[in-house]
């Protein structure tokens, strides 16, 4: 079973401001996917129609978020 979701605007989407540690929900309130990372671990928590699940998951030692800033257009920037 494959799930899509189209969030016009980022709504339904709340992201914190570091890739590093964090919180990232995406979905509504009681259904979706959310991601905590705390001291380095992934907290996974899914909750929709067909999965349910809560991982934990411990990166690599040396595994890093890519942060990439790059030129987008004329006179942008987007921040990845």
């Amino acid at each position: 079973t494959q799930t899509q979701w189209l969030t016009p605007f980022g709504f339904g989407c709340q992201l914190s401001d570091s890739p590093k540690r964090g919180r990232a929900e995406i979905g509504r309130k009681h259904k979706g996917i959310v991601i905590n990372i705390v001291d380095g671990q992934w907290q996974v928590e899914i909750n929709l129609a067909d999965i349910q699940a809560n991982l934990r998951i411990q990166p690599a030692p040396l595994s890093l978020p890519i942060s990439l800033c790059t030129p987008t257009g004329y006179n942008g920037w987007t921040y990845t």
